[in-house]
């Protein structure tokens, strides 16, 4: 009896299956003991056995493709990262040696940079439309003075001949120029930019033109001549 305790004791436990091959490989274990006793089973029993060993061996074989697809993409993946981190370093290295400092220091000032050309080209572009916008105004402004001072010399012929004015010609032309409003520029503005890729994040509803970018007299290195519009030598 203690003998056989010992024995029993003795035997190894069995693992658990944690990978497909390996339990297939339990599979195959177990349907060869089964089949070493097929005999004590009924038929219908045997064929169930039998059908269902089958049928986990194809899930088994379709796990175990999906593992290794999976580890080769794993690896694929882990590959591509470590490509990159060495390309990083050899972009922060090109100068020679870079100590940990020296590499965050040359990110930061990378980062400070793309932000100042960001903010500079909104700048521009808000200063180039902000000058379309009013430079449309300004045409429809010397339309309509134009047409007011014929609309008053029109008006000078009617009593110089002492005819009657027609009531149409009572009805002043509005100026839109003079009209227009700082406010209603700058809303005009904000509709024109707010689909543009350089203004990803700025809400328009709470933020002043200003508060984005306060135009920057040196802005003329980032302006296109043929693109400013110049109000010099026109009638405000």
């Amino acid at each position: 009896m203690a003998m056989a305790m010992a024995t029993a004791i003795e035997l190894p436990c069995p693992q658990t299956p944690v990978r497909g091959v390996q339990a297939e490989r339990s599979l195959q274990e177990i349907a060869s003991k089964i089949s070493e006793k097929i005999d004590i089973f009924s038929s219908p029993t045997r064929r169930k056995i039998d059908s269902t060993i089958r049928g986990v061996q194809n899930v088994l074989l379709t796990a175990e493709v999906r593992d290794r697809q999976y580890e080769d993409l794993h690896n694929r993946v882990q590959n591509q990262q470590k490509s990159r981190i060495r390309g990083n370093r050899k972009v922060l290295q090109k100068g020679g040696v870079l100590t940990g400092t020296q590499a965050r220091q040359t990110q930061e000032n990378k980062r400070e940079k793309e932000q100042v050309d960001r903010i500079k080209r909104r700048q521009y572009l808000i200063q180039i439309t902000t000058n379309k916008i009013k430079k449309k105004y300004h045409i429809q402004g010397v339309a309509a003075r134009k047409s007011e001072k014929e609309r008053q010399r029109t008006i000078l012929n009617f009593k110089w001949r002492k005819e009657a004015i027609p009531i149409e010609l009572f009805n002043p032309i509005p100026d839109p120029e003079k009209l227009i409003t700082d406010k209603e520029i700058d809303i005009q503005v904000k509709e024109a930019l707010i689909s543009l890729p350089e203004f990803n994040g700025v809400s328009f509803e709470y933020e002043e033109l200003g508060a984005i970018g306060v135009i920057d007299p040196g802005l003329q290195e980032f302006t296109s001549q043929q693109d400013f519009i110049s109000f010099e030598g026109t009638n405000m």
